[in-house]
């Protein structure tokens, strides 16, 4: 099962300053689910994913 982990490990952050309409862009990537597990159980990054890109998210 494949998930979205936003910043690539859990608990970091990676959004970058807004830009002019008021949209954060957040890398992610799409990993199995183990790496996943491990990621979470060890706090680090592992650089293995499917796909990866940029999230658009709009704040204000």
């Amino acid at each position: 099962m494949p998930i979205k982990q936003r910043c690539g490990t859990p608990g970091r952050t990676c959004a970058a300053a807004l830009d002019a309409h008021g949209y954060a862009h957040y890398y992610y990537e799409v990993e199995p689910l183990g790496v996943f597990i491990i990621e979470n159980v060890f706090g680090s990054n592992i650089r293995l994913y499917y796909t990866s890109g940029e999230e658009v998210v709009k704040v204000r």
